[in-house]
């Protein structure tokens, strides 16, 4: 416990961090250090206690919470996350005794809130028009600083609170005089301490009288809103049902009249494809019937045209057997003819000579074959070298002869 109380003179119980703003402020009084030395005393036997002032917020603790709240708020002011700015201002008195630390927070130029801890009386104050803060965001925070500092030791505010109790009742048994004058006036302050704490009470009670009539206020104001507010909406609620009923019913109505007409047209329309239905019927029976008996015509015909192809062919192939047979006897004829008078011919030609023939005797070397027909296929290589082939125009033998004749002369 030497790490947390200091010296007799002093109300600075622990080791804090460097702010990153400070003040300094000086009392015009001097501490009385053996009174105050009695009141942390008697603040060990203290109650945490919160009630509202007339401009902010009041917490009573005791001693051994008030110390370790001191910790925290250190802790929870000058984190780096810290998202406010922070100017810690300790005041003393005129010897140097530090009495009160001021934490003011700011953003900007708008001021949040200012904590006072008032280190003879373990107490704090709050004020400021965001006090709310603190006590909804910031307090739990700082309690859960207290927590984490004190679980690893496995001890508890109480614990730092008995044993200040025993260190400040040792204290103040070292520092105590045996005289009239001291009793007197350890009585006198056991008496103003007694009257303080009733007094304390009576504000307390006051307070929670006063809290409990501002909540049950405002509660009701709450309520009256809430039930005028659920009021009025029911009733845009009944009016809106109202129409909705009215919409609906004449939807309904005409939803019914259109299932009327539909099931009158359906009806029509049923009685309209069934008679449709009956005359396709109708009318396939007679297209079958139809077809059947133009397939049988059909049939007939056909047989009565391949009977008729039939019998024009065996004509034609008989037809085409008699010409066959004439014009093989009309080729035999002729070609007996031809080679009866191109016999005749030649043996003429040999009778009269030629006018070369008469002229020079020694040209013998002339044959002459008459007619197209007859030199047809004749090769002169095939024949000998002193004949000659000479071809007269001329179907009959008369007309070959003719010609010849004239150009003998």
């Amino acid at each position: 416990m030497d790490e947390i109380v200091g010296s007799p003179g002093t109300a600075v119980l622990t080791e804090v961090p460097q702010s990153h703003e400070s003040g300094y402020q000086e009392r015009t009084y001097s501490l009385n250090v053996s009174k105050s030395l009695q009141k942390k005393l008697a603040a060990t036997d203290q109650d945490v206690v919160v009630y509202e002032t007339g401009g902010g917020l009041r917490l009573l603790l005791n001693t051994g919470m008030f110390e370790c709240f001191k910790f925290a708020v250190d802790k929870f002011f000058y984190d780096t996350s810290f998202p406010f700015k922070c100017c810690k201002i300790p005041i003393h008195d005129k010897q140097g005794n530090l009495v009160e630390t001021q934490y003011k927070l700011s953003t900007g130029r708008q001021s949040i809130y200012t904590l006072n801890l008032y280190h003879t009386k373990s107490s704090c104050l709050i004020n400021g028009k965001n006090a709310q803060k603190f006590t909804d965001v910031h307090l739990p925070i700082m309690l859960k600083n207290i927590e984490d500092m004190l679980l690893p030791e496995q001890i508890t505010p109480a614990d730092i609170n008995n044993s200040l109790k025993q260190l400040l009742m040792s204290v103040n048994n070292k520092t105590a005089k045996p005289s009239s004058d001291h009793h007197e006036s350890d009585v006198h302050d056991n008496e103003l301490r007694k009257l303080n704490e009733t007094i304390q009470v009576v504000r307390k009670e006051k307070q929670i009288r006063h809290s409990i009539q501002s909540q049950e206020s405002y509660i009701k104001g709450i309520l009256t809103d809430f039930m005028k507010s659920v009021s009025e909406q029911i009733l845009e609620l009944k009016y809106e049902l109202k129409e909705h009923v009215k919409k609906t019913s004449a939807q309904m109505e005409e939803l019914k009249d259109i299932t009327c007409g539909l099931k009158k047209h359906h009806s029509l329309c049923c009685n309209d494809i069934s008679s449709k239905m009956q005359d396709v019927a109708e009318e396939s029976e007679s297209v079958k019937t139809q077809m059947s008996v133009l397939n049988e015509e059909l049939l007939k015909r056909w047989q009565s045209f391949t009977d008729s192809i039939k019998t024009q062919l065996s004509a034609i192939t008989n037809h085409k057997k008699e010409n066959h047979h004439s014009t093989q006897n009309k080729d035999q004829s002729s070609n007996n003819e031809n080679t009866n008078d191109s016999s005749s011919v030649v043996s003429e030609i040999q009778k009269t000579p030629n006018k070369d023939q008469r002229s020079s005797q020694t040209v013998t070397r002339q044959t002459l074959i008459i007619g197209d027909s007859i030199v047809k296929g004749i090769n002169k290589s095939g024949l000998k070298t002193d004949v000659d082939v000479l071809t007269c125009p001329g179907k009959k033998l008369n007309e070959i002869q003719s010609n010849l004749s004239r150009e003998i002369q």
